[in-house]
């Protein structure tokens, strides 16, 4: 496996978006590596949309009337009923940055035209939608206008609220032994480039990988600490989302695979995970894949070896090929696995480095970055012996005589 660049190169020109895609000509923007300013808005103006389609709202986009115009009508059919929201979206590339007042007006100024207007009868409410925050006038003005006030991760939090997962994540870790017993694992590339120093755990690794790459698999034979690994990661994503405002970080979706009793239908396990996870009565596994394509999530097969060691080679090409469709534009999969379940060298190639499978809706390939477990190395012995130092000394040994025993 290569050495993962820490650095993106950014790209000079916008690689375009919608009817713009492959001929804008504008430079593209810090942050957003591939789209330039006005392309990434048009981006985010549909993945807003999609999120109302995925609702059960019709969208209308780039509804004009006389003088104005607005990103989206979203429809709503009750019966014999229909009830309509003007929509405008506004993407900022800080998200530290706000939506000021002005904004607001303006969009209580379309919405009086186009409602005048008499194509959109039903129209009676407005949305200002933002990746970013509103400033407090903005606000004021929005509740004495009535227009509705939403971030695109509210939009999505109305879908599936993650806040009580998240709480649980971090709850159970910190309540766990791994909470004061953990140590950094690094992947054998890092300790063969840096010896006894190494610089980047794995953590950082594949946090570095999945700045380029959209899938990776952490190998590693049993006891090596990939099921600590997947559980550390979880917390630290969850720690940062609920204390950074850059709304820039994966949410994690943990999978156990060694809990299943047979080969897994993924649909059957994302709709146990909305069920009993998350609380969600009515959770739909096709409105968690189109989460999947619009929010940023991180989902975490652990154990594959667990349904590779009981299953023939078809069924885990299928499994594998279930897995793959979880890796989407936005979001990302890690797979762990021990190496030795697969009946030779040749199979564990075929299914995750040289399948170049393509997958539906969006015939993306999927190909895995690799990285290797190293074996726990003198050091990172005693720093774990050192984490039960106080446990040790109520039986009577000192670190340094229990590490002499082991």
């Amino acid at each position: 496996m290569s050495k993962v660049k820490k650095k993106v190169q950014q790209k000079k020109t916008c690689e375009g978006f919608g009817d713009k895609s492959g001929v804008c000509e504008n430079k593209v923007i810090k942050n957003t590596f591939d789209l330039c300013k006005n392309c990434a808005g048009k981006q985010f103006e549909l993945k807003v949309a999609q999120l109302f389609e995925v609702q059960g709202y019709k969208i209308e986009l780039d509804v004009k009337d006389s003088s104005t115009q607005a990103d989206f009508v979203a429809a709503l059919e009750y019966g014999i009923s229909c009830f309509e929201i003007l929509v405008e979206c506004k993407w900022k590339l800080d998200t530290k940055s706000t939506v000021n007042s002005q904004d607001v007006r303006k969009l209580y100024g379309s919405f009086e035209t186009i409602r005048q207007g008499g194509r959109f009868k039903d129209l009676n409410q407005m949305y200002l939608v933002t990746n970013a925050r509103f400033a407090p006038e903005a606000k004021e003005v929005a509740f004495k206008l009535n227009v509705k006030l939403i971030t695109f991760d509210d939009l999505i939090n109305n879908l599936i609220n993650f806040k009580p997962y998240q709480d649980q994540i971090i709850k159970d870790y910190e309540s766990s032994h791994l909470n004061e017993h953990y140590i950094d694992l690094y992947s054998i590339f890092e300790i063969v480039e840096n010896g006894e120093d190494p610089e980047t755990n794995l953590i950082e690794e594949v946090t570095y990988a999945f700045e380029e790459e959209s899938a990776v698999i952490v190998l590693g034979d049993y006891g090596a600490g990939k099921t600590s690994f997947c559980h550390r990661l979880a917390y630290e994503l969850c720690k940062k989302i609920q204390t950074d405002s850059k709304n820039d970080t994966y949410m994690p979706i943990l999978i156990q695979l060694r809990d299943l009793n047979m080969a897994p239908d993924l649909s059957h396990i994302i709709t146990s995970f909305l069920v009993n996870k998350l609380g969600i009565s009515n959770g739909n596994f096709n409105t968690f894949m189109k989460l999947l394509n619009l929010g940023k999530f991180l989902v975490i097969f652990d154990g594959f070896d667990e349904v590779a060691r009981r299953v023939d080679h078809y069924t885990k090409l299928k499994v594998f090929s279930e897995i793959c469709k979880f890796a989407t534009s936005n979001s990302k999969i890690l797979v762990t696995c021990r190496p030795n379940y697969f009946d030779n060298q040749k199979e564990f190639e075929q299914i995750f480095q040289e399948s170049g499978l393509h997958f539906e809706p969006t015939q993306q390939t999927v190909f895995f970055n690799e990285f290797d477990v190293a074996p726990l190395r003198f050091s990172q012995i005693v720093q774990y012996v050192k984490s039960y130092e106080k446990s040790l000394v109520k039986k009577g040994y000192t670190v340094k005589q229990f590490i002499d025993i082991i």
